[in-house]
């Protein structure tokens, strides 16, 4: 597979086999994979019952890294388990060196909370199917992401998809639901939603409600 999907099945190994990192960044703007990731994470992490105390989502427009990581640090009364969704990312990359907020990611990293997960949601940055193809900011993005964040945490590649894994991806949802669903039929659906995820899982949905519908 590609490198969005490739990225994101490492990390759901991970997962499932309980061998997740106190830390990850989710990197790049690809919404698909990333609902897939969250989804695998309450599902595996956050019971439903549990949710209002064993899971947060702060804004560092809103929160600042000192307080969001306080959080973090805080063992939870009424759950075994936290998770912490970290958005806006950008803001430690603008206006200043932020050493102070770096350090103190670093001095918590160096002891996370081993009850914790920790994920910064950098969707600031698009990696596109071919990374040769990002732009420079991008990779400017990316490189700083690595050199610090990345330096505590997992990488999560969140990369657009290409027509083939799209293709692939039909088929596998295609035989999950008990049916199949013809080459050039994936093909024009990948190809008229662009392999735009979001909008070919949406048109998969469509095709199968059409057919259970001819059916019955």
């Amino acid at each position: 597979m590609g490198a969005g999907f490739a990225s994101t099945e490492r990390f759901l190994a991970e997962l499932k086999e309980n061998r997740l990192r106190p830390g990850y960044v989710f990197a790049g703007d690809e919404v698909f994979l990333y609902e897939r990731c969250r989804k695998a994470i309450f599902k595996v992490l956050v019971p439903p019952e549990m949710r209002d105390f064993c899971f947060s989502e702060l804004d560092l427009s809103e929160t600042n890294i000192f307080e969001a990581l306080d959080l973090a640090r805080t063992p939870s009364l009424m759950a075994p388990f936290q998770v912490f969704f970290i958005r806006n990312v950008k803001t430690l990359y603008t206006r200043g060196a932020k050493k102070q907020e770096f350090a103190a990611i670093e001095e918590y990293f160096r002891s996370p909370n081993p009850q914790a997960l920790v994920v910064f949601v950098a969707d600031h940055l698009h990696i596109p199917a071919d990374p040769r193809r990002m732009s420079l900011d991008d990779k400017n993005r990316y490189e700083r992401l690595r050199e610090t964040l990345g330096e505590w945490c997992g990488m999560v590649e969140l990369a657009r998809v290409d027509e083939t894994d799209a293709l692939r991806w039909l088929n596998g949802q295609a035989k999950k639901r008990e049916g199949e669903i013809d080459g050039d039929a994936a093909r024009e659906l990948g190809d008229g939603m662009g392999a735009d995820m979001m909008r070919v899982a949406g048109g998969l949905d469509k095709l199968v409600l059409y057919v259970a519908g001819k059916r019955d």
